[in-house]
């Protein structure tokens, strides 16, 4: 019988010989162990070799997505509803424009283009000026996706399913980065911070807003499965979430959607991305036999 961290670590290899990069995720040295809905165990943090990041896991189970304008959503947000999604890892940090630099050297693609700003361009602060395409680039090149919308929303309101990512009560300016104005800058992406979710992810309450995989409809919720839910099949803007430096405490609750053409270009708009690990079963069918 292979142990559950056997079955992870061949999760790693099977899906990592499929992407484009050289390097696998691994376990970070100590973490804890979290039981997974696959009778096994994934690991709490784990980075991943290839560009370096850090990903924190999101365990599988059901959270409450949305919010109704009686409790002061947006009719985009509603209806509230309980939404189930399988264990994914997420981007402790948005992605900085050092390792965005190192993507554009080693694969050739375009340069982001922030306007106007030059604190933007930082090394370990955000990158932006990215169109939704070069997001999604990036994060296949590493061998990851962009998160769907319930994906983020689910690593942003944290195991309570809290409002924002400080708790239920809007953060102050000190405690987020939001209200700034166009010549405010960002912050390091592993900056010590207030805005941590309660899975321990950074900066999704401010800093930058960060796009995601899903087509934006409007009414999208009313019929949306509830069943790790993936968007619209086309549309004609994609969705971004999470507030900005150019954010009013108005915009800063995490269930707030938002949504730019995918060649949109912004100062205020990057990205984070996710890994979903293979199951036992896709390991076995996907391993070949040992040599006899």
């Amino acid at each position: 019988m292979r142990s559950s961290f056997q079955h992870f670590m061949m999760a790693l290899m099977v899906l990592t010989s499929m992407a484009m990069v050289h390097g696998q995720p691994v376990p970070v040295e100590g973490t804890e162990m979290v039981p997974n809905e696959h009778g096994g165990q994934f690991p709490r943090e784990i980075i991943w070799e290839s560009d370096g990041s850090k990903m924190v896991l999101i365990p599988h189970g059901t959270f409450t997505m949305g919010l109704s304008q009686t409790r002061g959503g947006s009719g985009a947000e509603e209806p509230e509803r309980e939404v189930y999604l399988p264990s994914f890892y997420i981007d402790k940090y948005e992605v900085s424009n050092r390792k965005y630099s190192r993507y554009v050297e080693k694969a050739s693609a375009q340069r982001p283009r922030p306007t106007g700003n030059p604190t933007l361009t930082h090394p370990d602060h955000p990158v932006c000026g990215v169109t939704w395409d070069s997001a999604l680039s990036y994060a296949r090149w590493t061998g990851r996706e962009l998160p769907t919308e319930a994906m983020w929303e689910k690593a942003a309101r944290g195991p309570n399913n809290n409002l924002f990512t400080t708790g239920n009560s809007a953060p102050s300016m000190e405690r987020v980065v939001y209200g700034r104005g166009s010549f405010g800058e960002t912050v390091p992406v592993d900056k010590p911070t207030s805005d941590v979710s309660g899975y321990g992810v950074y900066h999704m309450g401010g800093n930058v807003s960060e796009w995601v995989s899903d087509w934006y409809e409007r009414e999208y919720y009313k019929g949306a499965p509830t069943d790790n839910p993936k968007g619209p099949e086309t549309g004609m803007s994609k969705v971004y979430r999470g507030a900005s430096f150019l954010s009013t405490e108005e915009q800063v609750r995490v269930t707030r959607r938002m949504a730019a053409l995918r060649t949109q270009i912004r100062d205020e708009l990057g990205f984070r991305t996710v890994w979903v690990p293979a199951t036992p079963r896709e390991v076995a069918q996907n391993t070949p036999p040992p040599p006899p």
